[in-house]
């Protein structure tokens, strides 16, 4: 079999290791023990909810519709799945948000995934857009008689619209996977990982845990150029992938 490089698109059954790093970080973790072969290693999965979530949307994918178990299972094929976690922000508001949410989670959690809430706060940057929408709206509405009427319909159309910034942002999230990741590779809980993710943030963590003698695969639809080059491979997955994982 042509061996893939890291920038390739993983298709459908291929085996996540043809995208292994050549000389990565994770490559050379110096004195490590002995690594087990594949049916002897333990595997865990640790998924970034939000980061997750919109590189589905990519693909026209909802993350609800995903059966997880399957998910885990194709990415650790023949090695032991010991925990498959979820990290998200708590949704706090409007209402319907805060019930899909809990549905999901409710879901998720049945499968036998572990699901570890962060905070969620106003972002300060999409209360200033907001602020600044109806500033506009009061100042043309103060002249209404000397505005067309299509233009004063095109505006408030514009500011009832959803915010084109996030209303809200995660706070922790990052930092509990990092800390899960970390852990686990000093408590020898495993010898894999893999990450779904594609957030440059988590370099530092997955270079720490590399050193520790572990492997740590990168998975997501979306490229990342830097953890591509801390992880031991960086697994870009297409649409095409996900076939007979849905619910």
């Amino acid at each position: 079999m042509k061996q893939s490089t890291r920038d390739e698109i993983l298709p459908k059954g291929s085996p996540v290791e043809t995208l292994a790093a050549e000389r990565t970080d994770c490559a050379l973790a110096g004195e490590a023990p002995p690594f087990p072969s594949g049916s002897e290693q333990r595997a865990v999965v640790f998924i970034d909810g939000n980061n997750w979530y919109y590189a589905l949307k990519d693909l026209g994918i909802r993350s609800g519709a995903l059966d997880y178990r399957r998910v885990a299972r194709r990415l650790v094929e023949d090695r032991q799945p010991r925990r498959v976690s979820y990290y998200v922000g708590r949704v706090v508001q409007p209402l319907s948000r805060v019930r899909a949410q809990t549905a999901f989670v409710t879901a998720i959690r049945e499968q036998g995934v572990e699901v570890y809430f962060g905070k969620s706060r106003r972002n300060p940057a999409s209360a200033r857009a907001e602020e600044a929408k109806a500033a506009l709206l009061r100042a043309f509405e103060s002249q209404e008689p000397e505005v067309p009427g299509n233009l004063m319909r095109v505006l408030r159309e514009y500011c009832a619209a959803e915010p084109g910034i996030s209303q809200f942002v995660e706070k922790q999230v990052d930092t509990m996977i990092a800390a899960d990741l970390v852990e686990g590779a000093y408590r020898d809980e495993y010898e894999v990982a893999y990450l779904l993710s594609a957030d440059s943030d988590f370099v530092p963590p997955i270079r720490t845990v590399c050193r520790r003698g572990k492997r740590v695969f990168v998975v997501s639809p979306r490229r990342g150029h830097e953890l591509r080059n801390a992880a031991t491979g960086y697994l870009v997955i297409d649409h095409d992938w996900f076939d007979g994982l849905y619910l």
